[in-house]
């Protein structure tokens, strides 16, 4: 009899270790694959968002760059409008200047 107690446990056991190790491992291996394609979606959608805020990012950088550019380029044209009124003022002064040593003097 005991003979026969021990064959009946090995055999729960080894059908119990086939359950737990086949259906179960099936079912943690079900159980990751449907984590894998959660946190896969989950990346991609987050990957996509960053894409779209990083390039709306860049726009408005580049935006106010070129504003800022603009700004700029008036600044510097408002300065190089003064700077050529003054070379031309410096100019006529020179040549008065010059007429001046030239011309003849009275009396001489």
């Amino acid at each position: 009899d005991i003979l026969h107690d021990g064959d009946l446990y090995m055999n729960n056991t080894v059908d119990e270790l086939h359950y737990l190790l086949q259906e179960n491992f099936d079912e943690v291996i079900d159980e990751f694959k449907d984590a894998l394609n959660k946190v896969g979606s989950n990346f991609k959608n987050f990957t996509d968002t960053m894409k779209n805020e990083i390039q709306l990012h860049t726009i408005i950088e580049d935006a106010t760059s070129f504003v800022d550019l603009i700004n700029d380029y008036d600044a510097i044209q408002g300065q190089m409008t003064s700077v050529i009124s003054s070379y031309n003022k410096m100019t006529a002064s020179l040549d008065a200047i010059n007429q001046a040593a030239n011309a003849p003097q009275p009396g001489g």
